[in-house]
């Protein structure tokens, strides 16, 4: 009755098993005939599931979702670009505090996220003003693998 076993059992639900046979010997029914299942009588593996990274340590189990979404891709565009700009600020010799007029050229895709995130990003790069323009001084930029040219000056 091997056969029509491993059917019953890989239609148990893992969990439960797992933490019931910790406790002693399970029962399962094979074709109207019950069979007493020790831990030793199971195979147990742990699955990942798809879309999530699982990591296990002293009984506790974490998954994370990591699916990139769109919200997600942008967000991270958002972030790689704020971290562009303040590179360019230290660069320029401008001060922590100081406020600035942020121009940008050159990227539809980036632009588009610039104009939805301008108010973030403003915020966090100190920003009186972001205006889409090219000026002189503009500096070329790889974002993810997209260019763009930024110009920060003092507002």
């Amino acid at each position: 009755k091997l056969n029509a076993a491993k059917e019953v059992i890989a239609n148990l639900n893992g969990k439960e098993i797992v933490s019931q046979v910790k406790n002693g010997p399970v029962t399962i029914t094979v074709d109207g005939e019950d069979f007493k299942m020790n831990e030793e009588d199971f195979l147990v593996e742990t699955v990942q599931p798809e879309g999530l990274s699982t990591q296990e340590d002293k009984g506790v189990t974490v998954s994370l979702n990591i699916v990139l979404t769109d919200d997600l891709i942008e967000d991270g565009f958002v972030r790689e670009m704020i971290s562009k700009i303040q590179t360019q600020r230290k660069e320029t010799g401008l001060e922590v505090v100081d406020r600035i007029v942020l121009s940008y050229d050159g990227n539809e895709k980036l632009a588009s996220i610039i104009e939805k995130q301008k108010e973030f990003i403003a915020s966090e790069v100190l920003a009186a003003e972001i205006k889409a323009e090219k000026c002189d001084d503009m500096k070329e930029w790889s974002v993810n693998g997209e260019k763009i040219f930024f110009n920060v000056k003092k507002a």
